[in-house]
């Protein structure tokens, strides 16, 4: 199973994909529009066929801010 692992920012998201355990940095997603950076992330899931996202969630305000992008 392939996964993609996000790190979500206010401003830029990290990005990791992994084949197993272990997962490799990928790309860093700077943005100011929401819309064509979840677009981008649509295109990186189909190219690298991922079946499964797990997005990262942090404390306080941050981590509410990452369960809504989720």
């Amino acid at each position: 199973m392939k996964y993609l692992g996000i790190d979500y920012g206010r401003s830029k998201i990290g990005l990791a994909v992994s084949d197993g355990k272990l997962a490799e940095p990928y790309q860093v997603i700077r943005y100011k529009d929401f819309d064509k950076m979840i677009a981008h992330i649509h295109r990186i899931i189909e190219k690298q066929k991922i079946e499964k996202v797990v997005v990262g969630v942090s404390e306080g305000k941050m981590g509410e801010e990452s369960k809504k992008f989720a």
